[in-house]
């Protein structure tokens, strides 16, 4: 059964240090309507209204802490309403990551870019928690896949610090007159 809202739990554990950006794939799955990504009965589509991740130390789980995310992109977001990526971040219930699986077919990404490194010497316990508390009922991913990785801090220093469908060009040639 697929229930009207849903939390799913997944732990892992890595020997990974200085740990900074967690990747989620929603992964297209025949066993799905139409081989999409999410459980939807009626076209496929997901809604992940929480991304929540716990990060323990495995040689003393005293050490801990809930990861705090800096920056995060998708490649999709519906366009049909606020559905942006950044709605899974903010702890609101009413509002969530669509990935237009009513659309398209294909698998989804996300990557979320901790404002601080996480991995302890002698590994790491993550704990991520998908939350699909959604009006939109039993719009749950089918199939996940989380990763985490290392920044380089040359990647970091041109990290874009706020991203936007708005992008400037240049450098712009000409007189004094407005440029729109």
């Amino acid at each position: 059964p697929n229930p009207d809202t849903d939390r799913h739990t997944l732990e892992w554990t890595t020997q990974g240090t200085d740990l900074r950006i967690l990747a989620l794939e929603a992964l297209s799955d025949p066993r799905l309507v139409d081989g999409r990504v999410g459980r939807f009965e009626v076209n496929g589509n997901a809604v992940l209204t929480d991304f929540v991740v716990e990060a323990s130390s495995l040689h003393d789980p005293s050490q801990s802490k809930r990861l705090r995310f800096a920056w995060c992109w998708a490649d999709a977001e519906q366009a049909n309403g606020d559905f942006r990526i950044t709605n899974a971040l903010d702890q609101d219930p009413a509002s969530g990551w669509a990935v237009d699986g009513h659309k398209r077919q294909d698998s989804r990404v996300a990557f979320f870019l901790s404002e601080e490194p996480f991995g302890w010497e002698g590994g790491t316990r993550l704990k991520v928690e998908l939350g699909y508390q959604s009006i939109h009922r039993r719009h749950t991913f089918g199939r996940v896949r989380l990763s985490a990785a290392q920044v380089a801090p040359q990647a970091l220093e041109r990290w874009p610090t706020h991203s936007s469908v708005w992008f400037a060009m240049g450098p712009f040639q000409g007189g004094s007159e407005p440029l729109y």
